[in-house]
């Protein structure tokens, strides 16, 4: 956990990555999202500004990037894999400054991604991967680290809180069923402890 905090740390960055290009706090945006999340980098590429609602505070993932071709496809929803994703009321506050400050300094983005290039495009895997394995060399590991190993650290830090099997499926949920249930606020008692455990983790990470 401290590993992961002074990465977080080291991602907030106001340097200028190329001439003219703007970082700031991309990277520690987009990892947040990954960790909160448990996203797969092939969910996290495509995501667009629309896809958050700030009244459930969470995710709709309805599409992935070919990580190899960095072609877009859309997801196929089942029962299984869902499509909704709680984050929290906290990342909620970090989302909202992010599209600020994203809006302000991405000038060319006609997708609306959240995390786009630099021109505007689907970011790059080897991009994303290149930069934390950067972080992570700098915040003093010196071992291997790949993408699924970061991703992997959402479900470690929810045994470490001691959430049960219930509370971790928050993180996925499938059904266009579920999906319009959520929406209506017929289960929104369920949607307040979904969001009160990805709170939990986010807590875990910033404090």
């Amino acid at each position: 956990l401290p590993l992961i905090k002074e990465v977080l740390h080291l991602s907030k960055s106001q340097e200028l990555n190329t001439p003219g290009f703007y970082v700031g706090n991309y990277y520690y945006n987009l990892l947040n999202t990954m960790l909160i999340g448990n996203f797969r980098v092939s969910e996290i590429i495509p995501l667009e500004k629309k896809d958050y609602s700030t009244r459930m505070n969470c995710f709709i993932i309805n599409k992935v990037v070919d990580i190899q071709t960095n072609i877009m496809k859309e997801k196929t929803k089942t029962d299984e894999s869902g499509n909704l994703v709680f984050m929290g009321k906290d990342y909620t506050k970090l989302y909202l400054e992010w599209i600020e400050e994203l809006n302000c300094n991405f000038k060319v983005n006609p997708k609306n991604l959240l995390f786009p290039s630099k021109v505007g495009t689907y970011k790059q895997y080897r991009v994303i991967d290149r930069t934390i394995k950067k972080l992570f060399k700098k915040a003093g590991f010196q071992g291997r680290i790949t993408l699924h190993d970061f991703r992997s650290f959402g479900a470690v830090m929810r045994r470490y809180l001691g959430l049960d099997k219930t509370s971790q499926e928050h993180l996925r949920h499938a059904s266009k069923h579920m999906t319009k249930l959520y929406e209506r606020g017929k289960e929104w008692g369920d949607v307040e402890k979904l969001n009160i455990v990805s709170d939990k983790v986010q807590k875990l990470l910033i404090n």
